[in-house]
């Protein structure tokens, strides 16, 4: 590996590199600026919304009696189903009413 570097060492020394610019101005103009904010992308601020929202959806459904006060006022409340030991008896009508 000594070989290696000491090659290497060797060329770099024989290239012509670039003129350096003169970063000076363009670093004191920089400094001397206040730093300018980024807007917000639309897709962030949704995502932010959406995450809130479902939060705060979790965290209203996560109680029962807020959960059913809240689907009452919605008019979602859903079947309730109710265990009984024995079921109705029901009649079948033996005509369902059509013609032919």
């Amino acid at each position: 590996m000594p070989d290696l570097d000491l090659a290497l060492r060797d060329l770099g020394a024989r290239l012509e590199w670039p003129p350096e610019p003169d970063l000076a101005p363009r670093v004191l103009a920089g400094i001397g600026r206040s730093p300018s904010r980024r807007p917000l992308g639309s897709r962030r601020v949704l995502a932010v919304a959406l995450a809130t929202l479902a939060v705060a959806i979790g965290a209203v459904f996560a109680v029962p009696q807020t959960r059913a006060a809240v689907l009452d006022f919605l008019h979602l409340r859903g079947v309730s189903i109710e265990r009984v030991p024995e079921l109705p008896t029901t009649s079948v009508p033996t005509s369902l009413g059509y013609l032919g």
